[in-house]
């Protein structure tokens, strides 16, 4: 009777492991960015939860005023699309701004 079993000894793990180790590697390298741009990602997901003395000085204004708006608050929360959020947010120029710079990185194909 043949077995169709597999040994340990027959699986090449060292060339998964290399493989392993440069796709870290890339993903490390690629996505460092992103951390350049995590405060613009917060204000931009979730502004209602970034402390306003943590903003930019020229958005503190805005900032304040959206988190006292609770329908707006309200759609953040409900993870509604943040680009149809932000174009319901046209009483804050200079977030929705941002939100466009930003939202402009991760274009839908």
């Amino acid at each position: 009777m043949e077995s169709n079993e597999i040994k340990r000894d027959d699986i090449p793990t060292a060339s998964f492991i290399a493989v392993l180790d440069a796709l870290l590697q890339e993903f490390t390298e690629r996505f460092l960015d992103f951390n350049k741009i995590l405060p613009a990602l917060r204000l931009v997901a979730s502004p209602h939860l970034v402390e306003t003395e943590n903003a930019p000085l020229d958005l503190q204004m805005e900032l304040v005023e959206l988190k006292n708006n609770e329908q707006l608050i309200k759609k953040f929360e409900d993870k509604t699309d943040l680009l149809e959020v932000w174009k319901l947010a046209v009483e804050y120029p200079k977030l929705r701004e941002l939100a466009r710079n930003t939202l402009v990185l991760f274009g839908s194909t």
